[in-house]
């Protein structure tokens, strides 16, 4: 059941990317990427450029900790008439479900894989791989093991990651830029 809830979350998390960055509503508008050009994404030698990100805050979970949720994503997004979406046919990326002992923001750390809610964990983690822009299908793919490296200066964040797949394939993930609050 979670896997569908989060599914359905990953899905809606992508129309909020930039849900609060603009409030032209009229034509198109294009908000672009708010990621640095050398943050990437590689699944099994295979690299992709990560363009945008967001963050959410779903306050305090157990443990005293508190969940805020990050997806990243290869597409850049544009406004049309108020509503946000990618750009292009499809995007991959990958999400977070990360535990902080911070109530306001990420802490910053090395977030591990843990079925507890403890602080500086994740406790679910996905890759995103060719999601179609229109219909949401694609490749969902669990993230099983690996480190998240958690770094803020202002109001960009940097993360680095290495992990491996449910299926064995190996991951690794840097991402430098501002992050959109949803």
């Amino acid at each position: 059941m979670k896997k569908h809830y989060l599914l359905i979350l990953s899905i809606f998390t992508v129309f909020a990317i930039t849900s609060c960055s603009s409030d032209d509503d009229s034509g198109s508008n294009s908000n672009g990427s708010n990621a640095s050009s050398d943050s990437y994404l590689e699944i099994e030698g295979d690299s992709y450029q990560l363009r945008s990100g967001v963050i959410e805050d779903y306050g305090e979970g157990s443990n005293e900790t508190f969940n805020f949720d990050i997806t990243l994503i290869s597409a850049s997004v544009t406004s049309i008439n108020g509503e946000f979406i990618p750009e292009g046919d499809s995007y991959t990326g990958i999400y977070f479900e990360l535990w902080s002992d911070n109530s306001s923001d990420l802490a910053e750390g090395t977030y591990s894989y843990s079925n507890s809610e403890d602080g500086f964990t994740y406790t679910y983690s996905e890759i995103h791989k060719d999601i179609s822009t229109d219909t949401f299908t694609g490749e969902y793919i669990d993230i099983t093991s690996g480190e998240l490296e958690v770094n803020k200066n202002g109001n960009n964040y940097e993360f680095t990651f290495t992990g491996t797949t449910f299926d064995g394939d190996d991951i690794s993930m840097y991402y430098s830029g501002s992050l959109v609050e949803y």
